[in-house]
């Protein structure tokens, strides 16, 4: 891995610290100095080289490195692709940056793209998504997290296929270096 410590973004850096000091704040006693912080969390290594967890966690871009570590959005149209004539796809996003950049930029790509209704609740109404966002936060989540890192699925991005009837979500490694898939 050819990342730099200044390929780390210092506001992601800040608050991952800030969020452990409150929540766990064993995680960073003794670590004084911010290279000791990022030892302790894993963002180095004890050579004080970028993790590819640190990376992926903070980095400013970490499709510098590894170009297809993504999440690739794609809406068909009808239920299997191909299958509409000559439309290849409806809408197509890919979602580059942090783990927690792709999820909401995911997350973002696949809501544009689902049927909302309206129930009316008193005087007012409330929208819902035909599918909840934090079901689709938590399944791309997973997908991303889950997904295997190992050097030789660099090449594979997580895939969504958005289908009329179903979404499905698969990412590389697994078994025998198969592709796992979730529908929802």
């Amino acid at each position: 891995l050819d990342a730099r410590i200044d390929d780390l973004d210092e506001s992601l850096l800040a608050s991952t610290f800030e969020r452990a000091l409150m929540q766990t704040p064993r995680a960073l006693m003794g670590a004084n100095t911010h290279l000791d912080k990022m030892k302790r969390l894993n963002f180095i290594d004890s050579n004080g080289s970028v993790t590819r967890a640190g990376l992926l966690a903070a980095g400013t871009y970490p499709q510098q490195f590894f170009p297809r570590l993504m999440v690739d959005v794609a809406v068909h149209p009808g239920t299997s692709k191909g299958g509409a004539g000559p439309i290849r796809f409806e809408d197509r996003s890919l979602c580059e940056g942090t783990i927690g950049e792709m999820i909401a930029d995911a997350v973002r790509a696949i809501k544009r793209n689902l049927k909302t209704r309206s129930i009316v609740v008193g005087i007012g109404r409330v929208n819902e998504l035909e599918i909840p966002e934090v079901v689709l936060r938590e399944a791309v989540a997973n997908a991303l997290i889950h997904r295997d890192y190992n050097p030789r699925f660099d090449g594979q991005a997580v895939s969504v296929d958005v289908f009329a009837d179903r979404i499905e979500i698969r990412n590389p490694g697994g078994l025998y270096g198969s592709m796992r898939r979730q529908s929802l």
